[in-house]
This record gives structure tokens, C-alpha cells and sequence, in this order.
């Protein structure tokens, strides 16, 4: 009876710990610096994690030779192809030059804006706000860098994927940005 027992018993404590074990473990597996390649459009780098796909961005102004602008690219996690830049969770990150004067964006173009708290990531304090833009959550985030001026906008939720700021991921892209004037733009 007594060795009945303790089997009953320590089967209970087998289905009992196991979740916690499991839930512990899977909680730890998760990098805090995720993996991947870097990279880069020019003047303005990042790392892309696995699971991630980077694109060069449009020269939308064409003041760049070429047909990308390398100021501006996109992440967008779980991507296959440029199709999927609409259908996938992303972050587009650009980076506005000493000699350009961006205007801090106004959240109230934005539906359901909220501050959000600010957030230093890579030696640079970010500022920003959460919103919805078109039906789409969104959050916006920019930073000065030297003379210039960061940029990023993270696309939370598209596909029925997510991404957060607080993802170790999205922390380590915007972490790992890395910037430089080497490619000038064309005279017109």
C-alpha cells in the first residue's frame, strides 16, 4: 500500500512540475542575441535575424543613382519575397542625414496614438508612440544619431503574425543599427 502510494505520488508531482519545467526551459531558449546575417543598403545597416528577410527600400525621390535609397530598408519576419512585404510583421528603418531636417511625426495623423515610454537600445534613446494607420498597428520610433536622425516603424501585426518592441528580435534589429555616408547622392 505504502509503495502504492508513493508511485501515486510521484506521478502527481511529475504532471504537476512538468509544465513548470517545460515552461522554464522554453522561456530560457530564446537568445537575447538573436543570430543572422547583417544587412546593408548603403549608408544605414542592420542586423537581420533568422526568420527574418531583408529589402532595399525605393529611391522615392530618385536622388540616389540606382533604384534603391541606401537611407531606407525594411525586415519583415517570416518573409519569403518581396510579396510578402504586405503581408508579414515588419520594421522599416531610415535614416535622415545631418543636412536633412526631419519633423518629429505627429501622432495625431495616427488613430489610437499613445506614447510609449522611452526606450535606449543600442547606445541611443528612442522616443516614439504606438498607433493604428490604416487599419494596421503600428509603432513609430526615431532617435537622434550624430548630426542625423533614426527613424523606425514597426508593422505589429500583419497576417495574423506579431511583432512587439519588446521582442528580443525587434531589440536586437533596432540595437544593431549602424550608420555612414558612403554613398552621396546624385547632382542634379
Amino acid at each position: 500500500m505504502e509503495k502504492r502510494m508513493n508511485t501515486w505520488l510521484l506521478l502527481v508531482c511529475i504532471l504537476v512540475l512538468a509544465p513548470l519545467v517545460l515552461c522554464f526551459s522554453s522561456c530560457g531558449s530564446g537568445s537575447k542575441n538573436p543570430s543572422g546575417k547583417r544587412y546593408d543598403a548603403g549608408n544605414v545597416s542592420v542586423l537581420c535575424p533568422r526568420g527574418w528577410m531583408a529589402f532595399p527600400a525605393a529611391d522615392s525621390l530618385d536622388e540616389y543613382s540606382g533604384l534603391n535609397d541606401p537611407n531606407s530598408l525594411h525586415l519583415h519576419k517570416g518573409a519569403r519575397d518581396d510579396s510578402d512585404l504586405i503581408r508579414t510583421p515588419g520594421i522599416e528603418v531610415t535614416r535622415f542625414p545631418g543636412d536633412v531636417t526631419m519633423v518629429v511625426p505627429g501622432k495625431d495623423l495616427y488613430q489610437n496614438s499613445a506614447d510609449l515610454p522611452p526606450q535606449s537600445l543600442g547606445g541611443r534613446t528612442w522616443q516614439g508612440f504606438s498607433a493604428v494607420s490604416f487599419g494596421a498597428p503600428m509603432v513609430l520610433l526615431w532617435t537622434r544619431d550624430g548630426g542625423g536622425q533614426l527613424q523606425a516603424v514597426l508593422w505589429t501585426n500583419m497576417g495574423g503574425t506579431a511583432i512587439a518592441l519588446a521582442d528580443a528580435d525587434v531589440q536586437a534589429i533596432l540595437a544593431s543599427i549602424e550608420v555612414s555616408d558612403t554613398v552621396q547622392p546624385t547632382a542634379q
